[in-house]
């Protein structure tokens, strides 16, 4: 997951806008989906994962609602 996260990040300063914004929604995305994913059976750790996912998923939407947003 850091390596993943890393590779994006190294990519914001050499990639294009679009190829940016898809690359960090589907990392927030899949990074959300697998802090909830895997803590189905422990309550606690889920209660805690839930509102790191949401925030996930929130900032994955901010990426897509500037689409002309200047570097």
């Amino acid at each position: 997951l850091a390596t993943m996260g890393m590779l994006v990040g190294l990519a914001i300063f050499v990639a294009p806008t679009r190829v940016v914004q898809a690359m960090i929604g589907l990392t927030a995305v899949g990074a959300a989906g697998g802090l909830v994913w895997t803590q189905v059976g422990d309550p606690l750790m889920l209660g805690v994962n839930l509102p790191v996912a949401i925030a996930l998923v929130a900032a994955a939407a901010v990426i897509f609602s500037r689409p002309d947003a200047s570097r």
